[in-house]
């Protein structure tokens, strides 16, 4: 098996399965790495071999989750070849790599000839039949392998809403039943209206082609614009073909050319043909595909159907639940920008008692330094609810990112020692500037080190790291604790908003976080966390293109 890339930067790339387990991710730590995908997880799922032709595949807790198909699995899900599998903005499949390099091979060398266009158009067809001709004027008596072709096809027809598992299916089934030497399955581009070529099949025995293989325009528009299929006995003699670049240089017998048309709509041909002298299509193999095109035809209009509905009800669902949120966050806005407006009303003249107070009293100062810290929690506190509650304007512009992180830490430099806690700094010199709201950013990085802190108030020995460094076009800055780390089972988002592990935590703090970084600064914020052992917060932000190391750095 093979795990092939369908969508992306990393379009057509393939990676083997060499081992029982495989897995996924931005970091070149995993098996298979996509790091071109800042929506993929640095490790983002896994694929446990269940025997030889399945695989269990298991999402990691990964921030933007994984899905088969539509669905975004939760739990441990068996994919086979074909399955359609999506991570981030990235879609792949499992194929047999035997299969898929020579199916992807014979795909890759055929080509479609234009120069045909100008032979010979005479309309006079050796034999023709549609679809309807089959269903109501022929009396078929097919032989048994003719009838295991309409068996197969009709299978597939009820097991699977996959395209390209059909056009498999369909192709299998001829190929076993008929002499052609090669067939092939184009499908028509809904939005190019382009013949793609989809399905490529080869008789066991046939030698691969070094060169192109040409299939000829003129045949698949004759049987287009007919919709029927056409047969030739003998293409070499055949003077509406002989002509054809394509006839001549393969030394084309006999040929088949079958249009999949559904309530008179194209969806694509069929197209059979052998050089052999001996071994040419009868009237009886047109029927036999006529009728084969006919079912594939309804299957791939029902999969295109089903696709069309299942991707408009998730654009519906997502829809949805934005409103929903939207709705809910509005309400819930209103009331935290009350309650915070009433808060700060309480603590901007509470600080000044404070110090008023603490300067004429003789107080402890162990006793002062609590009070004074305590008062700009609840002053931090009052200022982060007000920024879930308002929508900001954002200002980017040019900034050192070791600049804001050391800034950030100047404000934490007494939270960190009355903790007992250590820091370790390793920040990476020579880092490209990036585009940023200083003070959205300085917030996000006092949150997550906040959150940090108050994660390891219960831990011996209590460390936090903070790292920055450049991965190929991002600066990462990751904020590491040895805390209790996050529930493994918790089958929440810790984006979502009011979501959060602490007794007295809000849950507003990391979805604050999510919005600034990916919705106003289009990066990525992740998290990996190992119960006993900690948890690390990671934050990607884009280099743009312009920039060249950040001037305090020089």
């Amino acid at each position: 098996m093979e795990l092939v890339i369908l969508s992306g930067e990393m379009e057509g790339a393939c990676f083997p399965l060499d081992g029982p387990n495989v897995t996924l991710g931005r970091k070149s730590d995993n098996d298979i790495c996509l790091p071109l995908d800042g929506r993929i997880s640095r490790f983002h799922a896994e694929l446990l071999q269940r025997d030889e032709s399945s695989w269990v595949l298991e999402d990691l807790h990964s921030i933007n989750g994984t899905f088969v198909g539509q669905r975004r699995i939760h739990a441990p899900t068996v994919v086979r070849a074909n399955d359609r599998m999506r991570m981030g903005r990235t879609w792949m499949t499992l194929r047999d790599d035997d299969v898929s390099a020579s199916q992807t091979q014979r795909i890759e060398a055929i080509q479609l000839s234009d120069t045909d266009l100008h032979a010979s158009k005479d309309e006079n067809v050796v034999y023709a039949v549609s679809a309807e001709q089959i269903a109501t004027e022929r009396e078929l008596e097919h032989p048994r392998e003719y009838l295991h072709v309409y068996e197969e096809v009709g299978r597939a027809l009820t097991s699977t809403l996959d395209v390209n598992e059909l056009g498999n299916v369909v192709m299998t089934a001829v190929m076993e039943c008929l002499a052609a030497e090669r067939g092939f399955l184009l499908l028509l581009d809904r939005e190019t209206g382009d013949l793609i070529p989809t399905v490529a099949r080869q008789r066991e025995g046939v030698e691969d082609l070094e060169e192109k293989i040409t299939i000829s325009r003129h045949i698949l528009d004759k049987a287009i614009n007919e919709r029927a299929a056409i047969l030739t006995t003998d293409a070499m003699t055949d003077e509406r073909f002989q002509e054809l670049a394509s006839v001549r240089d393969f030394q084309i017998r006999s040929a088949i050319c079958a249009p999949l048309v559904r309530k008179e709509d194209v969806m694509g041909v069929i197209y059979l043909y052998t050089t052999s002298a001996t071994h040419v299509f009868d009237e009886r193999d047109v029927d036999l595909i006529a009728g084969v095109a006919a079912q594939a035809s309804v299957a791939i209009d029902n999969a295109r159907l089903y696709t069309d509905l299942r991707n408009a009800y998730e654009e519906l669902k997502s829809a949805q639940q934005q409103l929903v949120a939207s709705e809910t966050l509005s309400t819930i806005g209103t009331l935290v920008a009350t309650v915070a407006h009433d808060m700060i009303n309480i603590v901007t003249p509470l600080q000044w008692l404070v110090d008023l107070m603490l300067r004429d009293a003789d107080v402890n100062p162990e006793d002062e330094e609590a009070v004074r810290r305590q008062t700009k929690r609840l002053s931090a506190l009052a200022e982060r609810l007000m920024s879930f509650s308002q929508s900001e304007d954002v200002s980017l512009s040019p900034a050192a990112i070791n600049d804001i992180v050391a800034s950030t830490i100047s404000l934490l430099n007494t939270e960190i020692s009355h903790n007992s806690i250590r820091l370790e700094m390793d920040l990476a010199e020579d880092l490209p500037e990036v585009l940023v709201d200083e003070t959205h950013i300085d917030r996000v990085f006092l949150n997550l080190c906040l959150n940090a802190i108050e994660a390891m108030e219960k831990t011996e020995n209590p460390r936090l790291t903070i790292r920055t460094y450049q991965d190929q076009d991002e600066v990462v800055i990751s904020f590491k604790d040895n805390g209790p780390g996050i529930p493994a089972d918790s089958d929440h988002d810790v984006f979502e908003p009011f979501f959060t592990t602490k007794e007295t935590g809000t849950g507003l703090g990391l979805f604050s976080c999510r919005r600034i970084i990916q919705g106003d600064h289009n990066g990525v914020i992740e998290y990996e966390s190992e119960p006993g052992q900690g948890t690390i917060f990671t934050v990607r932000l884009p280099v743009p293109a312009f920039a060249g190391p950040s001037p305090a750095s020089e």
